[in-house]
């Protein structure tokens, strides 16, 4: 029986080898393919992590970009009064009467000084018609500029005790002002006249007796 096995197999030598190598090549193909699929797999794993990274790079930097845009603001100037500057305060078309109401002499003259200090060049001078006056009384004209009266009013608040601003008539002029006591000033008291009572004289009375005639001797 085994010779002639091997008499069979010697006799068709390539059906046992053919049978061999399909035996031991069909695993080996199944085993390729399986390495294949895991590395494609793992490539696009890779592909996919690069992917998200970069999204998740892209997403942080657009972010970083919009924090790092100026946040728009406001000016403060549109909430804001406008201060007037040197520009609109046109001093020499500013007419001021300065009267003297409160007695002290120079007292208006003084004040002139001051105001053409500031740039008034149209400054004139005169006496109140009373000399009582305390406070300082300072009248604009409807139509003067603001800045001028407050660089008016700031001024003469330094100056005097007591300051009283009008707006209205102001004549011809378009500032008028009426000095008043200046800070640290105190009128000195009127001294009062003292009345003298005279005292009379007593009268003196002379009595004159009569002269006697001498009797002649005989």
């Amino acid at each position: 029986m085994e010779d002639e096995g091997v008499k069979l197999q010697e006799a068709n030598p390539s059906a046992s080898g053919e049978d061999n190598r399909a035996r031991v090549g069909f695993p080996q193909v199944k085993q390729e393919k399986k390495n294949r699929g895991k590395i494609i797999f793992i490539i696009l794993a890779i592909i996919a992590l690069t992917g998200v990274g970069a999204w998740l790079i892209f997403s942080r930097s657009s972010a970083e970009e919009i924090d790092e845009e100026p946040t728009p603001t406001i000016a403060a100037a549109e909430y804001t009064t406008p201060v007037p500057t040197e520009q609109e305060i046109d001093r020499s078309d500013v007419n001021i009467r300065v009267l003297n109401g409160s007695g002290i002499s120079g007292a208006a003259g003084d004040l002139k000084e001051v105001l053409e200090g500031l740039g008034y060049s149209e400054v004139t001078t005169g006496n109140a018609s009373d000399q009582d006056y305390t406070d300082t009384e300072v009248t604009f004209s409807s139509d003067i500029n603001q800045a001028v009266k407050t660089e008016i009013v700031d001024e003469l608040e330094g100056i005097y005790q007591d300051v009283n601003v009008k707006s209205g008539d102001a004549g011809e002029y378009d500032v008028e002002i009426i000095t008043g006591y200046p800070k640290g000033y105190s009128p000195s008291p009127t001294a009062k006249p003292t009345t003298k009572v005279a005292t009379p004289t007593p009268s003196i009375k002379v009595t004159v007796s009569p002269t006697q005639t001498p009797t002649p001797t005989p």
